[in-house]
């Protein structure tokens, strides 16, 4: 069948032949076969193949003929990269899970109906029954943060979202800095291939002029070998850095999520910006944003209140209640310790025939909390004070445990400080080695150009020859590749400190040209 499993190449063909048709038929038939063009779109559009797939799926990740920058691989890279959507989906997560947490003390319908009926009397032959329908109206309101109580649920949630959003600035940091290693390593590769290419140029006239040298009896049967033997080398040497360059173009499409035989074409090099940095500045504001510390202090802050709530556990719970009951409907408050977060609920009442009366407190719309379930009508209040002084001591080994989970907490903090101020320093240090080696790989660029201005100067002279000026021409460009490999380096050694610091990298600051 044309089309089956998704190949639409057959009804390609056959739209190609109606489209071609239409410009010779007049317009009622032009009309007619339209709409079996449009029926013929729509059918595709409807049953969509692996190849549109494909061609969605290249679209989103960059056209295979696109010359992409830095930033533009970036963009591509954080649309695709797993890391990053599982985290997006984990602050969804964590922020239905906030909202769940927050609206157990958002007001509540509840709708209770039943219909009675009871056996007669010996002998009367009446059968007692009818219909009762309750609602009930109930809220908790958190006043206990007016006098800095919290929910341990509300406020965990709340930190659970922040490390959640952490998370995902953490994978699109370290999805940046891979694109960016990813990028410079194809920059790298194909300079690699360059330097390759000319080596292979030089060893090629060197052995000409071996040969020449040889005709005239300048040069022995061992020079010719030797020279042979470079050529050889150059060729090998050129073989892997063509290699090398199809492994870096297939790492960079892993990293952005295409295809691994996609083209890479990049539109940009990168250049030189010195930069100053505060080794104290950036320990400091680690200190404050650093995802990892950051997630250290949540969890410290986490096991705090775990310790609050488990000491509150073994203290007297003192209640205050009070409220209005009547016939039909009820309203009534609740007050408790230790978190004081005021509850309510409105019940009202409807009966039909002969109904027993309600035995929970519920029914008759006093708070469920209510020690007294007996009939009452009009105003109540009251105070209720329970308390376990002791349970075996199952409160003491609770609140033991939790001390030590504190402690515990206290010290990956400490730990993961320390961790910053090291691995910040390691850094800065190999950021300044960087630095140092752009600079000196400047003066074997300014070093190269002076021999070879010199050598060709003695080539115009006859004092050189063409195996004399390659070699000249070849010590200039692997200087130039060696001070574009230090340019790199450089650039890298930069974001890895901002990460180190964990200071977002800074795409629009990166030197491209």
């Amino acid at each position: 069948m044309p089309g089956g499993n998704g190949d639409h190449r057959p009804y390609l063909h056959i739209l190609g032949i109606l489209v071609s048709t239409l410009q010779t038929l007049s317009f009622k038939r032009s009309w007619v076969l339209m709409n079996l063009v449009l029926s013929l779109l729509l059918y595709m559009g409807l049953n969509p193949g692996p190849g549109w797939a494909r061609a969605g799926t290249v679209l989103a990740a960059g056209a295979a003929g696109e010359a992409l920058t830095l930033a533009r691989s970036i963009e591509i890279a954080l649309e695709n990269n797993p890391a990053v959507i599982q985290a997006k989906d984990a602050l969804e997560l964590a922020l239905s899970k906030e909202r769940e947490a927050e609206r157990a003390f958002k007001p509540g319908v509840s709708l209770e109906a039943g219909l009675d009926a009871s056996s007669p009397e010996l002998g009367s032959g009446v059968t007692n029954s009818g219909a009762r329908v309750t609602i009930s109206l109930r809220d908790v309101l958190l006043t206990g943060k007016y006098i800095g109580r919290s929910s341990l649920e509300v406020e965990n949630a709340r930190l659970d979202v922040e490390n959640a959003r952490r998370t995902l600035a953490e994978a699109r940091e370290v999805t940046k800095y891979a694109v960016l290693s990813a990028y410079i390593d194809v920059l790298k590769a194909e300079r690699s291939l360059d330097l390759a290419e000319l080596s292979l140029k030089q060893a090629r006239v060197a052995f000409a002029d071996a040969q020449a040298r040889k005709e005239v009896g300048n040069a022995t049967e061992a020079d010719i070998l030797d020279a042979r033997q470079a050529v050889g080398k150059a060729e090998a040497i050129l073989s892997t850095a063509k290699s090398k360059l199809e492994m870096a173009h297939s790492r960079f499409n892993q990293t952005l999520g295409r295809e691994l035989d996609i083209p890479v074409h990049l539109a940009s090099d990168l250049s030189y910006k010195p930069a100053q940095v505060n080794l104290d500045e950036l320990i400091s504001y680690a200190f404050e944003h650093k995802a990892e510390i950051r997630r250290a202090r949540d969890d410290l802050a986490k096991g705090q209140l775990a310790l609050e709530k488990t000491i509150e556990a073994s203290k007297p719970v003192v209640t205050i209640r009070g409220g209005y009951v009547d016939d039909r409907w009820s309203a009534g408050l609740d007050l408790a310790s230790p978190d004081w977060n005021l509850a309510w609920r409105i019940t009202a009442t409807h009966v039909e025939g002969d109904v027993g009366q309600a035995s929970s407190p519920g029914a008759k719309g006093l708070p469920d909390s209510s020690l007294d379930a007996r009939e009452v009508k009009g105003w109540y209040a009251g105070v209720g004070l329970s308390w376990a002084p002791f349970d075996g001591g199952v409160s003491r080994e609770r609140r033991l445990q939790a001390g030590i989970n504190l402690k515990q907490l206290e010290r990956a903090v400490s730990i993961q400080e320390t961790s910053a101020i090291l691995a910040i320093r390691e850094a800065y240090y190999a950021f300044q080695a960087a630095g140092d080696a752009v600079a000196s790989s400047d003066l074997g660029v300014n070093q190269a150009q002076e021999a070879l201005r010199v050598m060709r100067l003695r080539y115009e002279a006859g004092l050189a020859t063409d195996r004399d000026l390659a070699a000249g021409e070849l010590g200039l460009s692997r200087a130039q590749v060696d001070r574009a490999f230090a340019v790199y380096d450089y650039v890298l050694a930069r974001a890895a400190l901002e990460r180190a610091a964990g200071r977002p990298i800074d795409i629009q600051g990166l030197p491209e040209r």
